[in-house]
């Protein structure tokens, strides 16, 4: 029973799904008891020289956006809101959740373990997405109890019926954010050594590249990605030819039982808006979609050099309007705090990913490599915060090599 709640709870906070009987969402409530455990566990044993460089960067986000603010006049509290609370809570987060599963699954609880997690969830939103797409009426019923932000059920309600979407604030872009950091996981497992799990991961992988690109076409940075990583491995194209085995298996089964035909129209309507660029590659010769058109109009640049320094101080103008009316990650962080605060941000993604590197036992820097590129390619399309997942295999590398500390942490 712990370890089903702890699952639920990691749950919740992997997809920041906001509970509608509670006055905040899971994840600060979690990250609040965390706060204190950390707080505690510090005074009893120090914490990694890294935990407090990391904290040392979420202080200097806090400076530069007070720094922009004082040189604008304008405080925002979104930037706040959705960039330093937010990462507080994701850091200490993190910290207790991987404290009290690996208290309860000890030392079961691995890398691998951590990836099937992360898998299930995956498979877990995409069936609870197609679900609700399928059967509009159901999410008046799911979304009742489980709801997200404004922005993001003003989306939903306009999508309802017209494409699948993920769930809690991973509606959209976050649902393709965290089908690539799966797939990372994923491909660096398939070019382990060790042959067992392969068949599982090989069509986890499979399953997240093609249903997870109908939920959000980021997911194909993720796709090319990984499979670049499998392929940069000496055993990459025996990977490649199991993995283009299984999913040719898998497109016969659907084929012989006839799925496409159970929710014909449903299942076109989908299919042709997650693959819209190789349709319209077929049909035109070039790769574009209405998507890419939208985003490339998003490409708003500054117009003040001080805006290019220090920024506008604004992340957003309300709980449903981006500033400027740009969604684009890169440059909705160089209006909130300039180029300065932009390449702070990323440097920060960069100490968070080489911090949880350790968790690696081979091809580190690939690994490494493969991940910031990951989170630069996808803020050139949205703002791709993906701390919390790294933030998990950060801590997860602790309770590896020093177990006594997580045992001490999860009797807190």
């Amino acid at each position: 029973m712990a370890k089903a709640i702890g699952l639920f709870v990691f749950f919740l906070c992997v997809f920041n799904i906001r509970i509608s009987f509670l006055p905040v969402s899971p994840i600060i409530i979690v990250g609040v008891i965390g706060s204190i455990a950390w707080t505690i566990s510090s005074l009893k044993n120090k914490h990694r020289a890294s935990d407090y460089k990391i904290l040392g960067y979420i202080l200097l986000l806090i400076l530069i956006g007070l720094i922009s603010s004082t040189i604008n006049g304008t405080f925002d509290k979104y930037y706040y809101k959705e960039i330093i609370i937010a990462n507080f809570c994701r850091f200490f987060t993190a910290y207790i959740l991987i404290a009290y599963l690996t208290h309860f699954y000890k030392d079961k609880f691995t890398l691998k373990f951590l990836t099937y997690i992360f898998l299930w969830f995956a498979i877990i939103q995409i069936v609870i997405s197609f679900t609700v797409y399928i059967s509009p009426h159901l999410y008046s019923i799911i979304f009742n109890l489980f709801s997200s932000g404004e922005l993001s059920s003003t989306k939903t309600e306009g999508a309802l019926g017209i494409r699948p979407f993920g769930i809690g604030d991973y509606a959209f872009f976050g649902a393709g954010l965290y089908n690539c950091f799966v797939l990372l996981l994923i491909s660096y497992i398939l070019i382990d050594q060790s042959k067992d799990s392969h068949i599982l991961f090989s069509i986890g992988l499979f399953l997240i590249a093609i249903l997870g690109t109908i939920l959000a076409r980021t997911n194909l940075v993720g796709i090319v990605i990984s499979l670049s990583i499998i392929l940069l491995n000496k055993y990459g194209r025996k990977l490649v030819c199991k993995f283009v085995i299984y999913a040719t298996i898998i497109i016969a089964l659907f084929n012989l039982f006839d799925f496409h035909l159970v929710f014909s129209d449903q299942m076109e309507t989908a299919f042709q808006f997650g693959f819209e660029l190789f349709s319209n590659y077929q049909e035109t010769g070039s790769f574009y979609s209405k998507s890419t058109d939208n985003m490339m109009q998003m490409y708003i640049y500054p117009d003040n050099p001080l805006t290019w320094i220090i920024g506008d101080a604004r992340l957003r103008l309300d709980e449903t309007t981006y500033y400027m009316h740009t969604d684009i990650g890169v440059l909705r962080l160089t209006y909130a705090i300039g180029t300065i605060g932009l390449l702070l941000f990323l440097i920060y993604q960069y100490k968070i990913i080489s911090y949880a590197s350790t968790i690696f036992t081979h091809n580190k820097r690939l690994i490494i490599l493969a991940s910031i590129l990951t989170v630069v390619v996808l803020n050139l399309k949205g703002l791709a915060d993906m701390s919390f997942y790294f933030f998990t295999l950060y801590f997860l590398s602790y309770a590896k090599t020093q177990p006594q500390n997580i045992s001490n942490r999860s009797n807190l």
